[in-house]
Order: structure tokens, then sequence, then C-alpha cells
């Protein structure tokens, strides 16, 4: 059996109640590194999986995949940075943890910048990669989280008519109630109503739920709008530098 058979069978996969937990997804060309990573993950319980190259880990990529991605900087063909920005080319949030040989200051840095979560250096201390780990899986979580909140706004705020829309733009910029009414050409007791009706719909109690809910769903928008040239250039520099 070669090294990748053993990383890429179906029998690798997580089976069961496993599949719906966050795994570890390792990339490394070294099979001895593979093994270690394997047996020090398993050992506390963590569901692995592991791949022979970037390029094969990229094949089995899904976008239900959940958990973090550990993988080496230096490979033949897909270096750990290129692989980085093809995940993300593909909408990929999970977050990476790589791993160097070498002192590689300006890479970590480029690394870091482009999202990583974690830049660990070998020979690798048991210890420390299962932290890095641990908080790479809470850090993939919260995102999680924050996903399924901005699924759920994004569903509540096309509840919304226009003319509730266009009170509640002017509410989250802090104008008053008098203001709007003014601006919108509508009676004081309207824009509350409006006010009252979006609020049932968006699930808040108060006004300030309502800023925080907002103040989030811009926050998150943004963190996730896709950026098509920037990405690419990211790719471009990750191939550079192979």
């Amino acid at each position: 059996m070669s090294p990748a058979s053993k990383s890429t069978s179906p029998n690798a996969s997580p089976t069961g109640s496993e599949s719906d937990r966050p795994t570890v997804f390792v990339a490394d060309d070294d099979p001895d590194v593979r093994d270690y990573l394997r047996d020090l993950l398993r050992s506390v319980n963590l569901p692995v999986r592991d791949f022979d190259s970037g390029q094969t880990l990229l094949e089995h990529y899904s976008p239900s995949w959940t958990g973090c991605i550990v993988t080496d900087l230096r490979m033949p063909a897909l270096s750990g940075l290129e692989l980085q920005a093809r995940l993300k080319l593909r909408g990929s949030t999970l977050p990476i943890i790589f791993l160097t040989g070498y002192a590689e200051v300006d890479v970590a840095v480029r690394a870091l910048k482009m999202g990583a979560a974690d830049f660990l250096q070998k020979p690798i201390r048991g210890q420390e990669m299962l932290d890095s780990v641990q908080l790479a899986l809470e850090l993939e979580s919260r995102k999680r989280v924050q996903r399924r909140e901005h699924q759920q706004t994004t569903h509540r705020l096309a509840n919304l008519n226009e003319g509730e829309r266009a009170v509640l733009d002017l509410l989250v910029e802090g104008y008053p109630y008098k203001f709007i009414a003014s601006k919108l050409n509508l009676s004081y007791k309207t824009v509350e109503a409006r006010r009252a009706r979006i609020m049932k719909k968006l699930g808040t109690e108060t006004q300030s739920e309502l800023y925080k809910i907002m103040i989030s769903y811009a926050l998150a928008s943004d963190s996730d709008s896709a950026r098509p040239a920037e990405l690419s250039e990211q790719l471009a520099m990750a191939q550079r530098s192979n």
C-alpha cells in the first residue's frame, strides 16, 4: 500500500456520528509526519483525515467540511500558501495551521495576513500542536455560529417590506423618529408602528438589541464579501513564492 492510499481511502473518512464532528484535515508529503499527527490527534479523540499533498486535499475538499487544516508549507507541486489561496477562492473559511522546517519569517507574515490560524516550526511538539488545533477548532466553531446568525438575519430582513427597510436603515444610523418621519414624509406614529413591526420580524425586544444585530450583520457582510481580484493576487503571490 502506498502512503497516499491510506490517506485517500474511503475507510480513512469519519463515519457515523463522527461525520458531523469537526475534523482535522492534514496535508503533508511526509508519511512519517502524517502518521505522527494522526496518532497524536486521535489520542485526544479528534477525527482526522490526512492527505499526501495539497492537491489531493483540494480534490477531496467539500464546502461542508468543518474543523481546521494542518498543512506543510513546503510541498511539491502545490505549496501550503497556494493551497490556502485556492481554498479561499473556493469560499473556504477553515482555519489553517502551517508547519515548516525553516525559520521563514516573511512567509509566515504573508500566511498570517492571508488568514492563517498559526505557524508552527518542525520538529512538531505535541502539546503545542494540540493547543494550536484546539484554538483553531474554537475559532471555526465561532465562525459557524456567526454564519448561522448571519443567514438567519438575512432571512428575516427579506421579510421586511420596502417601507420598513427604509425606516430600519435610518434607525441604525442613529436618527431620531422625528427626523425619520420628516425624511420619509411620514407621521411620527407611522414611524413608531414600522419600528414595532421591524423589531417583531427581526426577533428583538429592544432597540439596543436591534442595533447589535445590525452592526454584527454589517461586519459579517464586510468580512464575507467576495474580493476575486484580491484573492487572485494572493494566489499569484503564493505561486511566485514556490
